[in-house]
């Protein structure tokens, strides 16, 4: 599951965020209201992105390749931080991970550790006009 799950940490700024009161706009109605504009935004970056070549930024998720190699990628492109950088965080707090561990390794050493064999890998980097041919 860790493979699946990405850490959000949001820091209010107070001791007691639950007690805050705020005298904005619902963020729901914010982001409905302004649906356009963001959606706009995103395919401009993912149009940026495509324009500079789609240049490869980390090593793909196996299984997630086609988002790895478009959404991923041109975030990190963007020069924000790795969507990934929080899964190694939880695998190392897993308390599942230090009991399987050696079970993991007890099977390397019975069969050998091979080479990661995966799909998306082996068909290479998707075509961006196949992903978003209906804009491009």
């Amino acid at each position: 599951m860790l493979r699946r799950s990405v850490v959000g940490r949001l820091d209010a700024g107070v001791e007691r965020p639950e007690d805050r009161e705020f005298i904005t706009e619902d963020p729901i109605d914010t982001l409905k209201r302004e649906r356009p504009r963001y959606v706009a935004a995103a395919l401009t970056v993912l149009r940026a992105f495509i324009a500079a070549g789609m240049p490869e930024q980390a090593r793909p998720l196996g299984g997630f390749a086609e988002w790895s190699h478009l959404v991923r990628d041109a975030l990190i492109w963007l020069g924000e931080p790795d969507p990934l950088d929080t899964m190694e965080r939880v695998r190392e707090q897993d308390p599942k991970r230090e009991r399987s561990g050696s079970t993991v390794a007890h099977e390397d050493e019975l069969h050998g550790a091979g080479e990661p064999d995966d799909a998306d890998e082996r068909r290479g980097r998707p075509d961006a006009g196949t992903i978003l041919g209906f804009w491009l």
